[in-house]
């Protein structure tokens, strides 16, 4: 009674004879329990559960023919049968001879009523393992096993009735919603005209109702293609605008070239399917719409599942392309409508540019802008034309990226443009690319596809030519060329008046220019001029200056207008000077001298000066020009010529002198002991004088610009390395510790003269170890540094020397140019050595630069060019 309680508190089926065999094996301990069930379709019994010993012998489902042993003797005459000792039972069959030890075996039909539907068999390795009580116990639960199966079966058939109804339920819900779906859609395009809108509104109420990805895709007739319009749903981001197919390619393709709805349960078995993105779509449902027979687009619905649609979908969205097929015709027809309100109001407002504007270009540019908006085309080109010279000159251009250059500089006189002059007519080309008129391959490049040239005329006069070209494919229709026709002849006369009105004008400016000249010329002497310039009164009240006054004295032109000219002077002019520009402006003279001025920021500067009067028409002067430039340069350079001729003759005569007299010396033969020391004397001044005469001879290699020779990479450690040991012993004598830093060890590569470097860097070195005083430190390093995004090698050469001072520095490269020490006569010189090492810094592309205060040393950098590896 527990068993059968149990049993029968289970509604499923399965679990049903699953518990009941473990439950009797395991409450009766048999050594192996199973049950069949009775499959009448292939009269086959079903090992539908098992327990015990022998479970794992028998695969899950295995299967009898009924009649086949014990088990099926019983379920074919729906008796029970005890065998106590198989190997005499004739009906017992060994299944698994080698493995199933069975001995006694015990089997009971199952059944409702006369019906038998299955079997409960027990088995023991022992014989006689059974008695009537186990019968009778078997023959129990096998009673109450067939009510259990009973129950089990009403269960399922409950559950399938349910089942049944709930899908009734949702079919006609769904049809419910389709219907709702086609009478939304009816709804939302009825009163939608903009084409846009309309294929958006129904994709979003489709996806909104089915939840499926939706798309709608036009026909183009112009490329005979299938465009992307509208796309709603899971997908949409993954569809790029203006995806197209080609009629005849994937299942919409395929409902768009055979007019028929195209509908797959499983795309990946559909031979017309084509994956354009990664989407995962396995159900694809395409419809075509139909205008007529004629077949302008697709809709197309596709889900991730597998049978998503049925052939009642199929009839719902037929229904909904054919009113997405009326609403797409209404829209066309509002577009069409729109359309022609918008190129008559572009013609009527083109119409009044071109005859409120006297301006050519802005006529020219009023046509090109009105074309392309008419067709909505890739540019438009106007060239104007001389019929008697046949030449052409460009007028106007433009893009439709907004571009106004010309796509050809020079037009050919058997080009395109050309042609419609000639003829005086339109040329229409709607295959450009296959056109002999663009074969060359330059027109090639252009990618032309359609273009339409017309010839601006009038009384038989072509005044010009307008093309208007498209870069994709495109049919001019006859509405499109009525339009550009008339917009051509209000051109012509537009263009022709311009013209009239242009030619009245320019002989009026004539005239105007002729007299501005003058003016203009005379402003633009005084705003290029290089000499600062000023203009005063009888008074000299400064009137006017240019740039170049401005950026000399430091003055602004508000801060000088009124005041006199006079206060410039940094201090009195001479009596002589003064009354010589006195007497020259009382007669009207010009006057020229040298003066002394002064800039806003108190730094005076030497000015060669000339003023000059001014006279009106008559003669009369009415004001005076006073123009300077700064000579301070030229007579500091004339100051340091005259020094340097002077140190050098100076120089030149000491080591001649001594030349001289050793010479003298030696002829005299009075001390032959001395001889030698007269002959170290002599070659050592004679090496001086070489190397006066050399730093000569460098300034004029300098001058010429062939001072590199050699150019290689290189080894920076060689030239620190030989300047060390070029000057270490003078260091040393002067008691200056001279030292090389370590190189960095990813310094980049520097290419140059090795030679001149080392003479360049030599100059730094000697230079720092002369401004050195004893017991002080030169020291040399290299680096790295980047300015402008430019890389740089740096050679630091550093000194413990008195400083130079900022005003110095300024000059401190300059040619004869010797610092305040030098010009004391304490250190010997010809100060030409910053200057030569300088030069050769900027004959290898690099520069000198210096870094020094007042009793802290100076530091001066030789920067090289990196060179790109």
């Amino acid at each position: 009674n527990e068993i059968g309680g149990q049993i029968a508190a289970v509604q499923d089926l399965e679990s049903v004879l699953g518990r009941a065999a473990y439950l009797v094996q395991q409450s009766f301990g048999y050594h192996h329990v199973a049950l069949f069930t009775l499959d009448r379709q292939h009269d086959e019994l079903v090992m539908r559960a098992k327990a015990g010993a022998f479970t794992e012998l028998f695969p899950p489902g295995h299967r009898l023919k009924l009649g086949q042993g014990i088990v099926g003797w019983v379920c074919l005459h729906g008796e029970k049968l005890l065998a106590n000792d198989v190997d005499i039972e004739p009906r017992y069959v060994n299944l698994c001879p080698d493995i199933l030890p069975t001995k006694s075996e015990l089997c009971v039909p199952i059944q409702i009523g006369q019906e038998v539907v299955g079997a409960i068999d027990v088995q023991s390795p022992e014989p006689n393992a059974f008695d009537e009580n186990d019968v009778m116990l078997i023959d129990t639960l096998a009673g109450q096993l067939a009510v259990a199966i009973d129950n089990a079966r009403l269960y399922e058939a409950l559950q399938q009735e349910l089942t049944e109804r709930r899908q009734a339920e949702e079919i006609a819900q769904r049809r419910a919603d389709q219907a709702a779906l086609i009478y939304e859609v009816g709804h939302r395009v009825s009163g939608e005209l903009e084409l846009k809108a309309l294929l958006s509104e129904v994709v979003s109420a489709v996806r909104d109702t089915f939840g499926y990805d939706v798309l709608v895709m036009l026909l183009d007739e112009k490329t005979d293609r299938l465009v992307l319009q509208a796309i709603a749903g899971s997908y949409a981001h993954l569809f790029p605008e203006g995806l197209w197919l080609e009629v005849g390619e994937g299942m919409v393709g395929q409902a768009a070239a055979t007019g028929e709805t195209q509908l797959s349960g499983d795309v990946s078995q559909n031979s017309h399917y084509v994956r354009k993105v990664q989407e995962e779509t396995r159900s694809e449902l395409s419809v075509p719409i139909k205008s007529g027979p004629k077949v302008i687009g697709v809709l197309d619905l596709q889900s991730d599942d597998l049978n998503a649609f049925d052939e009642n979908d199929a009839m719902v969205l037929e229904t909904l392309a054919d009113q997405i097929a009326m609403a797409i015709n209404n829209a066309e027809l509002f577009e069409s409508a729109q359309q022609r309100v918008v190129e008559l109001e572009t013609l009527r407002r083109t119409s009044l540019q071109l005859t409120s504007s006297m301006d050519l270009s802005t006529i020219l540019d009023a046509i090109v802008e009105s074309a392309l908006k008419l067709v909505q085309a890739n540019n438009c080109h106007i060239y104007l034309y001389d019929e008697a010279s046949e030449a052409f000159t460009f007028g106007a251009a433009l893009w439709s990226d907004g571009r106004r250059e010309a796509a050809v500089k020079a037009l050919r006189r058997d080009g395109f443009t050309a042609t419609v002059a000639r003829q005086g007519s339109p040329v229409i080309i709607n295959d450009a690319a296959h056109h002999p008129l663009y074969s060359s391959p330059e027109a090639q490049e252009w990618n032309m596809q359609a273009i339409a040239g017309f010839p601006l005329k009038l009384a038989e006069r072509v005044l010009g030519v307008f093309t208007i070209s498209f870069t994709k494919p495109y049919a001019f229709d006859e509405e499109g060329l009525r339009l550009l026709g008339l917009l051509a002849d209000q051109a012509a006369i537009a263009i022709e008046n311009a013209q009239l009105v242009s030619d009245l004008e320019e002989k009026v400016k004539a005239r105007t220019v002729e007299i501005r000249a003058e003016k203009e010329k005379s402003d633009a002497i005084l705003r290029s001029a290089a000499d600062a310039i000023g203009m005063t009164d009888l008074e000299m009240r400064v009137q006017y200056v240019n740039k170049a006054f401005t950026a000399l004295t430091g003055y602004t032109m508000t801060e000088v207008i009124g005041r006199r000219g006079t206060f410039l002077l940094a201090k009195r002019m001479p009596a002589r000077d003064w009354q010589s520009l006195q007497e020259a402006m009382a007669q009207g003279e010009t006057w020229q001298g040298e003066v002394t001025l002064q800039r806003k920021d108190g730094r005076t500067y030497d000015a060669a000066l000339t003023i000059a009067p001014m006279r009106d028409t008559q003669g009369k002067v009415v004001g005076y020009v006073a123009s300077h430039r700064d000579i301070s340069r030229f007579k500091d350079l004339e100051r340091a010529r005259k020094q340097f001729m002077t140190n050098v003759s100076h120089e030149l005569r000491t080591p001649a002198a001594n030349i001289k007299l050793y010479a003298k010396l030696l002829q005299m033969r009075n001390k032959p002991e001395k001889a030698e020391h007269y002959a170290q004397v002599l070659e050592g001044q004679a090496e001086r004088l070489a190397e006066l005469i050399d730093d000569i001879l460098q300034i004029t290699e300098l001058d010429s610009g062939q001072m590199i020779t050699d150019w290689k990479q290189i080894s920076l450690s060689t030239l620190l390395r030989d300047s060390i040991t070029r000057y270490q012993s003078r260091a040393g004598a002067a008691d200056i510790t001279l030292k090389a830093m370590p190189l960095p060890v990813d310094l980049p590569v520097v290419k140059g003269d090795q030679i001149r470097l080392s003479q360049a860097l030599g100059e730094l070195v000697e230079n720092a170890i002369i401004f050195t005083p004893a017991g002080g430190q030169v020291t040399l390093e290299a680096g790295m540094a980047e300015e402008e995004e430019q890389q740089w090698v740096t050679i630091d050469v550093r000194d413990t020397g008195p400083g130079i001072s900022q005003e110095e520095q300024e000059r401190i490269f300059d040619r004869f140019f010797r610092g305040r020490l030098a010009e004391s006569g304490q250190v010997p010189g010809t100060g030409l050595g910053l200057s030569i090492a300088q030069e050769i810094a900027r004959a290898h592309g690099g520069r000198l630069t210096v870094d020094s205060e007042l009793d802290e040393g100076s530091v001066f950098t030789l920067w090289l060019r990196v060179v790109p590896i």
